[in-house]
C-alpha cells in the first residue's frame, strides 16, 4: 500500500495510524487520494465492513479487506459484506457460511475516491436513479444551509427561564438580546420541544455595530457595561473564561463571528447533527439552536421536512454519510449537501398536511402510544408521495398512482392553531380508520407498493 506525499513519510517514520485517525488525514484528503490509488492498482476479492459490532476485542471499526497487486479488469466484481449490527453475534461462529450467503457481489469500478459503498449492482442502479431524481440540496435551498450558533461558554450565553426573568427584572431592555433557544436534544422528528432555555444574542462587531464597536478594549467593555448593565454582571463571574474561549467576537463579551443570523428568524428545518434515525423538525416560532445542529432556511420548510423524514432519505443517508458507534448518524450539512431533493411544488400541499399531521401525533405521547398503527399508517402514506416523486416510472408502471389516490382520499383540514387538540384527533382518527379500511384503494395500493424491488431495497426487505 503506497500514501501520497505526507502520508508516506509518517509511514516510514512509524506515525501513520494516529494519523489516518486524526481530522488532519481527512481535512488533507489522503483517504481520497489512498481509495483512489487502491481502487486503481489492485484487485479486491474480499471486503467485510463489521462497523462498531463487537466481532474483536480491543478493535473499533474493524474492516477487512483482501486485494491482489494487480490492477483491476473492467468488469471485475468481488464478494462485499456490510455487517448488519442486529445480526446475533453466533453468527460469527458459523462465519463462512454466512458471508457465502450474505455477501454481495460489488462491480470495483463503482467504488469511488470518496468513499467505498459496498452495494450490489441493483442497489448502485436504484442510487444512480435517485440522484437523477433530483437538485443537490445544497442548491435546491440556494446555500442557506447553515451550523447552529457556537458560544464557546453555553454556561455564559445559555440561560434558563429564571436567569432570563432575573435579567429583565434588573434592566428590561435585556429582553431585546434574549432569544429562544433549542439544544440539539430538543429536536424530534416532526416536532420540537422547546425546554425554555434562552441565549444571550450579542453579535460580534465584524457583523453589527454597537455602540462600543471599534472602541479600545476599556471605554468597549464601560460603554458594554452601561448599554446592558444586567448582562455585563451576569457575564462579570466568568470573565477569565470568557476571555480564554477561542470561539468569541471582537470582544470578549461577543459572539463569534456570524453573518446569517437573521436565517434562525426565518421558516426552517432544523437538523439534530447526529441520530439514528432521520428525526428533523419544522421551526416557524424563530428558534436558535445550538451547534448540535443545523438549520435549513426555507419559505417552505414542511415539503422538504417530508422528503428530509422520508425512508429515501434514511436509506440514503446510511449509504453515505459517515455513522458513529452504537448505529449513529451525521447529518451535518457538509455530507447532507449533495442528497437530491427532487420538484417538491406538484406535492407541496399533501406533503406539507403530512408534516403537520405527523408533528400533532407526535406531540401527545399519550395518543401516540395508544395507537401506533394510526401514526405508522400516515407516515407509510408520506413515503408512498416521496418514493412517487423518486420513482415515478417504477411505480406508475405497477399502476401506483399515489398522489391521485391522497387527493381522492379528501384529507381533512388541518388547524395549526389547535392541532394538538383532542377534537384534532379524532378527526385524524376517523380519516385513518377510513382509509386503513381493507376495502379501501389506498391500502391495497400501500400493500402492493412494498412488493416492489426498489422499495424492498430501500426498506432493507431485499
Amino acid at each position: 500500500v503506497y500514501f501520497y506525499d505526507r502520508a508516506l513519510q509518517l509511514l516510514r517514520s512509524g506515525g501513520i495510524l494516529s494519523y489516518i485517525s486524526s481530522n488532519k488525514w481527512y481535512r488533507a484528503g489522503y483517504g481520497e487520494k489512498l481509495r483512489a490509488h487502491l481502487g486503481a492498482t489492485t484487485t479486491l476479492i474480499h471486503a467485510i465492513d463489521f462497523g462498531d459490532a463487537p466481532v474483536f476485542t480491543a478493535i473499533a471499526y474493524p474492516t477487512i479487506v483482501i486485494v491482489r497487486k494487480t490492477a483491476p479488469s473492467a468488469k471485475h466484481a468481488f464478494h462485499a459484506l456490510n455487517w448488519d449490527p442486529a445480526t446475533p453475534n453466533t453468527e460469527i461462529e458459523n462465519f463462512a457460511a454466512f458471508y457465502a450467503t450474505k455477501s454481495a457481489r460489488v462491480a470495483q469500478s463503482s467504488l469511488t475516491p470518496e468513499g467505498w459503498r459496498f452495494m450490489a449492482r441493483k442497489g448502485q442502479e436504484l442510487l444512480e436513479k435517485i440522484r437523477a431524481a433530483g437538485t443537490p440540496l445544497g442548491e435546491f435551498v440556494h446555500g442557506r444551509f447553515y451550523r447552529g450558533v457556537l458560544t464557546g461558554l453555553n454556561e455564559a450565553f445559555v440561560v434558563d427561564r429564571a436567569t432570563r426573568d432575573r435579567l429583565i427584572a434588573e434592566d428590561r431592555k435585556s429582553k431585546e438580546i434574549l432569544k429562544p433557544f433549542l439544544r440539539g436534544r430538543d429536536v424530534k422528528r416532526w416536532r420540537v420541544e422547546y425546554e425554555d432555555m434562552w441565549l444571550i444574542l450579542i453579535e460580534s462587531s465584524e457583523n453589527k455595530q454597537h455602540p462600543w464597536s471599534g472602541k479600545p478594549d476599556p471605554k468597549a467593555e464601560k460603554i458594554f457595561k452601561d448599554t446592558w448593565p444586567a448582562i455585563h454582571a451576569h457575564f462579570e463571574p466568568m470573565r477569565d473564561k470568557l476571555i480564554e474561549r477561542y470561539d468569541q467576537g471582537k470582544y470578549f463579551w461577543e459572539l463569534r463571528s456570524c453573518a446569517y443570523y437573521e436565517a434562525f428568524a426565518d421558516p426552517k428545518v432544523v437538523i439534530p447533527c447526529i441520530e439514528k434515525n432521520v428525526a428533523f423538525a419544522v421551526d416557524r416560532d424563530g428558534y436558535f439552536s445550538n451547534d448540535k445542529t443545523s438549520i435549513i432556511a426555507s419559505e417552505f420548510p414542511e415539503p422538504l421536512c417530508a422528503v428530509l423524514n422520508s425512508q429515501v432519505h434514511w436509506w440514503y443517508a446510511t449509504e453515505h454519510y459517515p455513522t458513529k458507534q452504537g448505529g449513529f448518524v451525521e447529518f451535518k450539512p457538509t455530507f447532507m449537501a449533495e442528497f437530491p431533493v427532487p420538484k417538491l411544488d406538484r406535492l407541496a400541499e399533501p406533503l406539507t398536511w403530512f408534516t403537520h399531521v405527523l408533528g400533532s401525533l407526535a406531540a401527545n405521547e399519550q395518543d401516540h402510544t395508544r395507537d401506533p398503527l394510526m401514526r405508522d399508517y400516515y407516515e407509510q402514506m408520506l413515503n408512498a408521495l416521496v418514493y412517487e416523486l423518486y420513482l415515478p416510472e417504477d411505480l406508475h408502471t405497477a399502476g401506483l398512482h399515489f398522489r391521485d389516490l391522497i387527493e381522492a382520499a379528501k384529507l381533512p383540514r388541518i388547524d395549526n392553531e389547535k392541532k394538538e387538540s383532542a377534537a384534532q384527533f379524532t378527526t385524524l382518527r376517523r380519516k385513518f380508520e377510513e382509509l386503513y379500511a381493507p376495502s379501501h384503494s389506498l391500502r391495497a395500493a400501500l400493500q402492493k407498493l412494498h412488493t416492489l424491488e426498489p422499495i424492498r431495497i430501500i426498506e432493507g426487505k431485499a
